[in-house]
């Protein structure tokens, strides 16, 4: 889950609620608000992130999260450990459609944008 945060992060300054949302379109409908909550302390006490309480607007406090230097350089190393996964994955399909005729193109498909609804925070 580490990896998602991080990319959501880079893309945009915001709070729990829409990383929850972000990370629900990404593939990870089972992550609960505790253990979301857990993650992103877990990479500010490292550094990875950080936060701000937004107090303006309507409603209560909101906790605003952003990505750091370091956190960028984390992202950095997550992407070629994923890129490897990705290699693995690409090579198994490439075989089993060898195998059973199962299209290697059909384990990418349904790739779409992640866009943030209703976020006044994004960054530009």
């Amino acid at each position: 889950m580490t990896p998602w945060i991080l990319l959501v992060l880079k893309q945009w300054s915001v709070h729990g609620y829409v990383i929850m949302q972000q990370l629900n379109r990404m593939g990870f409908p089972e992550v609960d608000h505790p253990t979301l909550y857990r993650e992103l302390r877990r990479l500010e006490r490292e550094g990875h992130v950080s936060s701000e309480w937004q107090t303006d607007g309507s409603g209560p406090a909101k906790r605003v999260y952003s990505i750091t230097e370091a956190g960028e350089e984390l992202l950095k190393g997550w992407s070629e450990v994923v890129s490897g996964y990705q290699r693995m994955i690409d090579g198994f399909f490439d075989l089993y459609s060898q195998f059973f005729a199962f299209p290697a193109d059909a384990a990418h498909s349904g790739e779409e944008d992640y866009p943030v609804d209703g976020d006044d925070s994004a960054k530009g």
